[in-house]
């Protein structure tokens, strides 16, 4: 990145959101209050009505922080410094997302000389490398994504198709 102090910036306000949310908190689905109307004809959504409407059983977070970490392709080495240092400071008062879904932008070939490693996916082996090593250090609070999860049909058309 170009922002020399985005690091600094970041960490500051993790802290910060760890203090005020506290420790993670899940609540299973029957156990959430049924003091909100559906919403299903709403334009927008509060997050309870839209949870209300999804099909999803499992538990839902409460409280806390899920910091999502997107590995990139050539950057093997600073997503496991950007792990430990979150490990080591945070340890489970925080829940991990490690996402191997970099998906190369078509239009990106414009800017092929200047970040080559920009225009390929991540490779898979670096992924379990890195999933491995968070692991290894003792992270259990983590979300994990199986599978090909880098595909040009996740990219948005980026013409406000869908906007109002």
């Amino acid at each position: 990145s170009g922002a020399g102090d985005y690091f600094a910036y970041c960490k500051e306000a993790l802290r910060d959101m760890v203090r005020q949310t506290g420790p993670p908190l899940f609540t299973d689905r029957q156990e959430r209050r049924p003091d909100q109307e559906s919403a299903s004809n709403e334009r927008f959504l509060t997050a309870r009505a839209y949870n209300d409407l999804t099909s999803y059983e499992g538990p839902l977070m409460r409280r806390g922080v899920i910091v999502r970490h997107l590995c990139l392709p050539g950057n093997k080495e600073d997503s496991k410094r950007v792990i430990r240092y979150l490990y080591e400071t945070f340890g489970d008062q925080i829940y991990l997302s490690i996402m191997n879904q970099y998906t190369p932008m078509p239009s990106l070939s414009s800017v092929q000389k200047q970040y080559p490693e920009l225009l390929r996916k991540l490779p898979e082996r670096d992924y379990e490398e890195i999933v491995d090593f968070a692991l290894s250090l003792g992270v259990e609070n983590a979300f994990i994504q199986e599978g090909d999860t880098a595909q040009e049909t996740f990219i948005p058309a980026f013409d406000f198709t869908g906007l109002e």
